[in-house]
């Protein structure tokens, strides 16, 4: 995990809200088993965070047929915490572009980076 030299604004913020945060319904269906979308996950936590100053930014990349997802929470004082990048491979799927192959392991990607950091 990376930081800003000081922590202690955004750790505490991050722990009240967390104190707040919803388990994000699992209302999606595929490959046999139910999940949380990002969106639902967004849903539940950005009014939460925005409450106690957090927001989440996360950056994606491509390195040849890896996709990489950093996560950082930045707190209203300039404070942040990031861990990353998490590196997953975007394998080709029958009917499937290398562009949407791409789309898909960065949402899935965001979406379990994210909810790791909460």
């Amino acid at each position: 995990m990376k930081t800003s030299e000081q922590i202690n604004e955004v750790a505490a913020a991050l722990a009240a809200a967390q104190g707040e945060l919803a388990d994000t319904p699992k209302e999606q269906s595929g490959y046999g088993y139910k999940y949380a979308d990002l969106a639902g996950v967004h849903k539940i936590a950005r009014p939460v965070l925005a409450k106690h100053g957090l927001a989440v930014v996360q950056d994606a990349a491509v390195e040849g047929v890896e996709v990489l997802v950093a996560t950082r929470i930045c707190h209203q004082s300039g404070q942040w915490l990031e861990v990353g990048p998490l590196r997953m491979e975007a394998e080709p799927k029958k009917g499937l572009s290398h562009a949407q192959c791409v789309g898909s392991v960065v949402t899935y990607a965001r979406r379990y980076a994210l909810m790791a950091m909460l």
